[in-house]
């Protein structure tokens, strides 16, 4: 037999005269009608649609629960409606009456289903139909607060996810609100995924840590520092524990297979090699060796400002130039040639008066070689003209000695 349900109800006559509690020993059911409990109910009650009505200015339901055994639950519960305090909240509450919490309470004037749990089981806040297990609807930017307090010896801090028209975003709500992350409504397809290789962009499953993809004709990646004031910065490194390097592929497929790979060495050389040969190497001093011809660029339809050479100033300003051995700062290999202060000063050409140019050391070169050509084909015609006179010379004598000898 199931144990039986007793109510202990406080009775008053119209007058308030308190009368004894009636206590029933058996189970107790009102068939065709309601009840009603409380301080300020009336004979003749307006019960509406309420089976159990409770009138007055303090409404609570206690569940006090008196096992006395560890081994049962025992938690006393208590459903409160409104503050009974002057200026209190008016409210719906479930207290935790043994811990002295309210886990739980709905204030007077919430939004319509401001909570609700579907028969599926989604939970909607702001909708009657959830789709999804939790479903949020608001009339602007929806948006969950994760706020952490200071209570635990952590620092506080507070960050909205916030859902609108123009995308998604993470706001850092305790540091001016600043925008660490936002996906833009309309992103295209696979925009950023995590994988368990890596991060991808543009690439449903990341094959690298980093895999970027762009199918679009567009520029795929772009990094730019854009502050404002003017200042060298490291804007992309590379770092690896031993040689670190970047390799270049075309993809196309009817051209020619083509990795570039630049590379640190362990020496500290800079190194573009093909195919794991080296082509060019940069030494840690700034020294450059070339597997082939190094060129320069001279067609005549990228020139402009044409002038004329003197070159027999040229060749002047060649014998006045100082030439001295030296070496680079910390190089051991000496080296001879001019300074570029000396050789801007003498010739004013190149833009910088702390290097020289090769194109311009080459066109002094050739300058000065025409100047010493047209000066030797000049010297060889005034040599074959007195070579002439000498023999003319030599033509007369022989003839003044046969005269005389004729004699």
């Amino acid at each position: 037999m199931k144990p039986a349900i007793y109510f202990s109800l406080s009775l008053f006559s119209l007058t308030f005269t308190a009368v004894a509690d009636q206590v029933i020993t058996d189970d107790l059911i009102v068939d065709g009608g309601s009840i009603a409990v409380g301080t300020d109910s009336v004979n003749g009650e307006d019960f509406g649609y309420s089976t159990v009505l409770l009138k007055e200015n303090n409404l609570r339901i206690r569940f006090q629960d008196t096992s006395n055994s560890a081994a049962f639950p025992s938690n006393d519960w208590e459903l409160l409606a409104n503050d009974s305090s002057n200026g209190g909240e008016n409210k719906f509450s479930i207290v935790d009456v043994s811990a002295d919490r309210t886990p739980f309470t709905v204030l007077a004037g919430a939004r319509e289903h401001a909570l609700l749990v579907g028969a599926d089981g989604n939970v909607g806040f702001g909708t009657a139909a959830p789709d999804r297990a939790l479903h949020i609807v608001a009339d602007d930017s929806p948006t969950i607060r994760l706020d952490q307090g200071n209570a635990g010896g952590l620092a506080a801090q507070s960050w909205d996810l916030t859902g609108n028209e123009s995308g998604l975003l993470v706001q850092d709500v305790t540091n001016g609100g600043e925008i660490p992350f936002r996906i833009r409504s309309g992103a295209e397809m696979h925009s950023l995924t995590v994988g368990a290789n890596g991060v991808g962009v543009g690439v449903s499953s990341a094959v690298y840590k980093l895999h970027v993809q762009q199918t679009e004709d567009l520029q795929t990646a772009l990094i730019e520092s854009t502050n404002a004031v003017a200042s060298a910065r490291t804007v992309l490194q590379l770092r690896n524990n031993g040689p670190a390097g970047l390799r270049i592929s075309n993809n196309n497929a009817t051209a020619s297979p083509s990795d570039w790979d630049l590379t640190v060495n362990d020496t500290g050389e800079l190194v573009i090699s093909r195919g794991g040969g080296a082509l060019v190497t940069i030494d840690a001093t700034g020294n450059l060796v070339a597997a082939g011809t190094l060129s320069d660029a001279s067609d005549v339809n990228r020139k402009e400002g044409f002038g004329e050479v003197d070159h027999a100033d040229v060749l002047e300003k060649v014998a006045d130039l100082p030439l001295k051995t030296w070496r680079y700062k910390g190089e051991d290999v000496t080296h001879i040639g001019p300074m570029a202060q000396d050789f801007q000063a003498l010739f004013k050409v190149g833009g910088s008066a702390r290097s020289i140019s090769k194109a311009d050391a080459d066109g002094v070169a050739l300058a000065s070689i025409q100047a010493l050509h047209a000066d030797a084909k000049e010297k060889a015609l005034r040599i074959a003209e007195l070579s002439q006179q000498n023999q003319a010379l030599e033509a007369r004598l022989k003839r003044l000695e046969s005269l005389l000898e004729a004699q």
